[in-house]
């Protein structure tokens, strides 16, 4: 059930934004440009970002591609990691195996659609592992812990998970109040399933986005942790340190934002409690936005977590603080791009 609720909120979300993005399409074919005074989302959601193809000798390729491989096929994953062994033991000068090549910046400090007329349900099912036939998720995110995280010993699951919780709603917070907006958690707020809301205080700060919602809803999924036993020679290359605790495969690890949601009859977030948990409802979704776009380099601007998103146009990877793109290569890995800001 879970998983069939899944469903059919992301192709709702799909269907939505696909006939917006057509409708703006055929605006254009007939000679209408679309007003950002008017139609501010609209012309975001068509301000896409240029994509800048990575250099084959860099290192984000194999490393992101890893992180994120879960958007590949299964058969092209196991492709993709034999790949990479393959570089391994063939001795590679110039590979994520390479000595003194790799540095983390794990050491970093804590410091929808439519046109306006309907509404959107934000209602995700928490911890569902929802592959397509091929093997394939259509999102990923999630959550890397070493031992030791910010000077403290990790001993529990339910430890790693409390610490990770707070590291990412830091990041979160500083994200939102960096760009002009008061932040409070409303829902949830020592749970795994937690809602936000974000008030624009300032402005002037946001004066560089064409979509800027005054008011913005954000849904917090942290999903459960588990212990890793045996970390892989793949894992610590990648991540520059030795797992110790990580997030199942899935989209795990991940905050939804939709702007202006639909409020009580006391100002509040009309909060709503289904089978999955606690929701609400936009008029908007940020994805495909550039106000989204750099929550998303602001929140995964380390080696700790990340995300991935096949709907959104460009294909998005989220990863210490960069946005990749990609398309499905497993033989060299399958992430090509850096996104750019035009």
């Amino acid at each position: 059930m879970h998983r069939q609720i899944r469903d059919n909120f992301v192709q709702h979300y799909s269907y939505l934004r696909l006939f917006s993005l057509l409708t703006a399409i055929i605006l254009f074919i007939a000679g209408c440009a679309v007003d950002p005074e008017k139609q501010p989302w609209l012309a975001d959601s068509l301000a896409h970002p240029e994509r800048v193809e990575l250099d084959e000798s860099d290192l984000a390729i194999d490393r992101v591609s890893y992180v994120a491989r879960y958007l590949l096929p299964s058969d092209d994953r196991s492709k993709f990691i034999n790949n990479l062994l393959e570089k391994k033991s063939g001795g590679c000068s110039n590979c994520i195996f390479s000595s003194g090549l790799f540095v983390s910046n794990s050491a970093s400090s804590v410091t929808g659609s439519g046109l306006g007329v309907g509404l959107m349900a934000l209602d995700m099912g928490l911890s569902v592992i929802n592959f397509f036939a091929d093997g394939s998720l259509d999102r990923v995110s999630g959550f890397v812990m070493p031992k030791e995280f910010n000077g403290v010993a990790i001993s529990s699951t339910e430890q790693a998970q409390s610490l990770a919780a707070s590291y990412s709603e830091a990041k979160l917070i500083s994200a939102a109040e960096g760009i002009g907006y008061s932040i409070s958690c409303v829902y949830g707020c020592d749970g795994m399933r937690r809602i936000y809301r974000l008030i624009s205080v300032n402005p002037s700060k946001q004066a560089h986005y064409i979509y800027k919602p005054d008011d913005i809803a954000v849904l917090a999924i942290f999903g459960e942790m588990k212990e890793v036993a045996n970390p892989s020679e793949i894992d610590i290359a990648v991540y520059g340190f030795e797992p110790k605790f990580t997030t199942t495969p899935g989209n795990q690890w991940f905050f939804s934002f939709g702007g202006d949601p639909v409020l009580d009859e006391t100002g509040q977030i009309n909060i709503s409690i289904g089978e999955n948990g606690a929701s609400f409802q936009m008029r908007k979704g940020l994805e495909g936005t550039k106000i989204h776009r750099d929550f998303l380099k602001n929140i995964y601007s380390d080696s700790y977590s990340f995300y991935g998103n096949s709907d959104d146009y460009p294909s998005v990877i989220a990863y210490e603080g960069i946005l990749y793109s990609y398309i499905v290569d497993s033989s060299n890995g399958f992430v090509k791009y850096r996104l750019v800001e035009r």
